[in-house]
């Protein structure tokens, strides 16, 4: 018993060289020399499914914002926020808004010595 005319096979080959031109889609089998057609297919060290290649997901924050997050820095190849808590950021730094930033000396001149007032979070003056 005969499954396939020859007509068949050349369609069904013709229908997956016509899917592999057009990128493949999910419910089609991977073209060879293709990694991926969604991010899905994609393992977790290079998550992102680019030009039919898993690529990591960055490697400058130039990256993050080309992917449109625009708040987020690459750390570890992936886009993320640059802190949630001081204990992120470096000494002398606090986290405000996602992002490390210096850590203000004062609030306003009662914290600064006598003599001193606070300008842009830091006590300047002669005082003592």
């Amino acid at each position: 018993m005969r499954l396939l005319s020859h007509s068949g096979i050349r369609v069904f080959f013709g229908v997956m060289a016509l899917a592999c031109l057009a990128g493949c889609r999910p419910t089609v089998p991977l073209c060879r020399h293709q990694e991926c057609a969604l991010h899905e297919d994609c393992p977790p060290d290079r998550p992102v499914c680019q030009d039919i290649r898993c690529v990591r997901e960055c490697e400058t924050e130039a990256d993050c914002a080309g992917r449109g997050k625009l708040d987020l820095v690459c750390r570890d190849f992936h886009c993320q926020r640059e802190c949630e808590k001081d204990s992120d950021c470096e000494r002398a730094m606090e986290c405000k808004n996602t992002h490390c930033i210096p850590r203000c000396q004062c609030q306003s001149d009662q914290d600064c010595l006598e003599g001193k007032s606070c300008q842009n979070c830091v006590c300047a003056g002669t005082g003592a």
